[in-house]
């Protein structure tokens, strides 16, 4: 098991490093044009956060090609979350489109220890869960990717007032694209420059 959890988390590296950076920019772009505030410190934590439990894992999972031994990382589906114990229910618009709506029930599948006979809750997708931490973290935390990302997205849209326009920020943060070639080929070194177009 956890050759397999390396492999998928060293095969899936890049796409969640594109996907960590397409959504720390997106959300700042948002919290600005609303006029929050924000600082470095909790940038870099909101960053760090998507490679906790409930981090990236709740929207993205990791399809297994047992064949090929190869490993994607991909948005969740419908039928994901209904494999997770989530109820899809649809509702039927008047002008005939059809609207889906999911409920997550909370579903664990138990085992039994034959010796004590006590129950212990098993998840046969844990593995997924663990691959897309540790891919997370191979891109963004071992090598201050989290840090660096902070620090030049908080200079984006946060300068100082009378702050010159930081070089650093002109060159690696002019767009998202920018950032992503900074973050994830030139600082966690885990894209080719052909794998860096995000394509999820």
């Amino acid at each position: 098991m956890k050759d397999k959890v390396l492999k998928a988390a060293d095969d899936i590296t890049c796409d969640v490093c594109k996907e960590v950076v397409a959504d720390v920019w997106e959300k700042s772009v948002a919290r600005k044009e609303r006029g929050d505030e924000t600082d470095e410190e909790r940038l870099e934590t909101f960053i760090n956060s998507k490679c906790t439990s409930q981090g990236l894992e709740d929207d993205y999972t990791v399809d297994e090609d047992q064949e090929n031994n190869k490993f994607t990382f991909r948005g969740k589906n419908m039928k994901d979350y209904e494999a997770e114990g989530g109820v899809v229910t649809e509702t039927t618009r008047p002008d005939g489109t059809v609207e889906q709506h999911m409920e997550m029930k909370q579903t664990v599948t138990s085992e039994v220890n034959s010796a004590t006979g006590t129950k212990r809750a098993i998840d046969p997708k844990t593995w997924i869960g663990i691959a897309i931490q540790e891919a997370c973290r191979s891109a963004v935390i071992k090598n201050s990717g989290g840090s660096r990302m902070a620090e030049l997205v908080f200079k984006k849209f946060w300068p100082e007032e009378d702050e010159e326009v930081d070089e650093e920020v002109t060159k690696h943060a002019a767009s998202e694209e920018t950032l992503t070639k900074h973050v994830c080929k030139d600082i966690a070194k885990v894209c080719s420059t052909k794998k860096l177009i995000r394509e999820l």
